[in-house]
């Protein structure tokens, strides 16, 4: 009787001109106690010494292009990880620290190497040791759930953020890819909606990765506060929140009172007209790009 051959796993890693924690990262993935098949670095146009770096590594897989956003970076990484034969892919940015475990903790999963399984997703921290405000895991309300904390360590999840999260191949060959237009903010909760539609998904909380921000903040409102009205944050939250709801399975009328709540709640919190003005503008070019790209075949 012959036994299964062991699973292949690719490690992916998105960055943009941050070189020091792009090291740290990739330090991170070779020292892992469960070793990768490959690394595949995607870099979205560096300019910091990035280049260089990758060219003096030996081990790596590098895809280098013009600056996609992590949305673009991701789905440039898994294309080549599925088409490399991977089993599974682990993704994440370069500011994401994997415990030395980390990768360990998800194979030890009961839901590891399942056809049916969709992805499991680390538990993601900040510096400190906290939960990370902008990676909480969308959770699956059940009668089992305490029964997988306490024996299974791990969650059923309907969404999950691109920090630690390991996608089947299964799931990919449903799906297809991330979408690319996005290019940041509601990339990975699209995604990963889009897969746990399908496949059961689970967080597992053995399975630790630091995000290493600058402060433990949550997506969205709390990181365009501070920026300017037409910055690449601003846009991409405003559009990208109401093409995630469009993409959203619910009935029409649904999706439209849920962007108009939106809307109207961000316009209530706006502290100027300018911010006004940048919220209908970009929250309009959500629909513009949803009719633009809805009917694409995202397995390309």
């Amino acid at each position: 009787m012959t036994s299964k051959p062991l699973p292949k796993i690719a490690a992916v890693v998105v960055t943009h001109n941050r070189l020091a924690l792009l090291e740290m990262c990739v330090g991170a993935l070779r020292g892992q106690t469960c070793k990768l098949d490959e690394i595949i670095v995607v870099n979205n146009a560096s300019d910091d010494g990035t280049c260089e770096w990758l060219a003096s590594q030996s081990g790596l897989t590098v895809i280098t292009q013009e600056n996609l956003g992590s949305a673009g970076g991701q789905y440039s990484g898994l294309k080549a990880a599925y088409r490399n034969g991977h089993d599974w892919v682990w993704c994440m940015d370069d500011d994401s620290l994997p415990a030395p475990d980390a990768l360990e903790a998800l194979t030890n999963c009961p839901f590891f190497n399942k056809d049916s399984t969709g992805f499991l997703g680390s538990l993601v921290l900040w510096k400190d040791g906290s939960v990370h405000a902008m990676n909480p895991p969308d959770m699956v309300s059940g009668e089992k759930w305490l029964h997988r904390v306490l024996e299974e360590k791990c969650v059923g999840v309907r969404s999950n953020s691109f920090v630690g999260i390991l996608f089947s191949r299964a799931a990919i060959a449903k799906v297809g890819f991330p979408i690319k237009e996005f290019f940041i903010w509601c990339d990975d909760t699209e995604y990963t909606l889009r897969i746990s539609a399908h496949f059961p998904c689970y967080a597992v909380l053995d399975s630790k990765v630091v995000h290493q921000t600058k402060a433990n903040a949550g997506a969205g409102t709390d990181q365009t506060r501070p920026a300017d009205n037409h910055s690449v944050k601003v846009r991409c939250y405003y559009r990208n929140t109401v093409l995630l709801i469009l993409f959203n399975r619910f009935s029409l009328s649904r999706r439209l009172k849920r962007i108009t709540e939106f809307v109207v709640w961000e316009i209530r919190e706006a502290k100027s007209a300018g911010r006004v003005f940048a919220i209908l503008r970009y929250s309009m070019s959500g629909f513009w790009l949803y009719w633009k790209i809805r009917k694409a075949d995202f397995r390309q």
